[in-house]
């Protein structure tokens, strides 16, 4: 694409209007951002812009949309050209859709965060969220819930009825969780039929008490695959930041703490973390996991 000094489009080539679907006619004397979607930030085209009437080339992604209103994205090559005066009297676009670069990028990015079998964000985005919300906590002096939620004797539904129906339990039991928490919180799995609770501004500790009471009802409601109709139920123990816990490395092996008294209370219920309670003498692969 070529404009003049003023940005309006004086020559496209044949490539142009297969990406956007616009023919010569129909764009030419047009403004070159005919084709932005709005979703670039301002500060994109201010770059640009400072850069190209600066007389310095311009590289760069943009988000546009073709004339169907379809979203691509472009690695974009801008060079402005000067006239005998050394005046800018034109800009050459060199452009390169990368629409297949970016999706398949995201696709690696949400591998890299999401558990495959639930769609649930993974150990290492929960991490990382975990301890966002805790710098968050530390500045409006509210509170965070870390809450362990283990399905109870799962391991006999995979002896009895297979590893396919046991996945479809997972997802069936992952899908109602999150239905429970707000959009703002976090349900994880961070491996098996183990799973992580955040809640984020915790003002009173029967909040996070409630939820939990939430996740239990919701899981004890029959989940009918294929002709079975099954029964799972699930632990839980608690511990807040700061109220139970210093730091990211306590506040797991507290929660793991409470969720060993929730099993040892028959399961099917849940625990707050108490410090008198008994604990348990070895930390398992997940919370070392955690706290590497």
């Amino acid at each position: 694409m070529i404009t003049d000094a003023n940005g309006v489009i004086e020559y496209v080539n044949p490539q142009f209007s297969i990406d956007s679907g616009y023919s010569p006619a129909e764009v030419i004397g047009q403004s070159s951002r005919l084709l932005s979607s709005g979703l670039d930030c301002d500060a994109v085209f201010e770059a640009l812009w400072q850069d190209l009437s600066q007389g310095k080339p311009w590289i760069g992604e943009l988000i546009n949309h073709d004339k169907q209103g379809n979203i691509f994205w472009e690695e974009a090559h801008f060079a402005p050209v000067s006239d005998e005066q050394n005046r800018i009297a034109h800009y050459v676009a060199i452009k390169l859709n990368i629409t297949d670069r970016k999706e398949n990028e995201a696709k690696l990015l949400h591998m890299a965060l999401y558990d495959p079998l639930t769609d649930l964000p993974n150990r290492g985005l929960l991490n990382d969220r975990l301890r966002q919300s805790m710098e968050a906590a530390r500045g409006n002096q509210h509170q965070i819930a870390l809450m362990f939620v283990d399905l109870d004797y799962f391991k006999q539904i995979n002896d009895t009825h297979g590893h396919d129906v046991g996945d479809l339990v997972l997802k069936q039991t992952a899908h109602r969780m999150k239905r429970q928490l707000r959009g703002s919180d976090t349900i994880a799995r961070i491996g098996g039929d183990e799973f992580v609770a955040l809640l984020h501004d915790i003002r009173e500790v029967d909040e996070s008490l409630t939820v939990a009471e939430k996740l239990l009802l919701a899981l004890r409601e029959p989940i009918e695959i294929y002709d079975l109709r099954l029964t799972v139920t699930c632990s839980i123990g608690i511990a807040l930041y700061p109220r139970h816990a210093p730091d990211e490395i306590a506040l797991y092996r507290h929660a793991d703490e409470a969720l060993y008294s929730a099993k040892n209370a028959g399961r099917n219920g849940v625990r707050m973390y108490d410090a008198k309670a008994p604990s348990r003498n070895n930390l398992n692969s997940r919370l070392l996991a955690a706290e590497i």
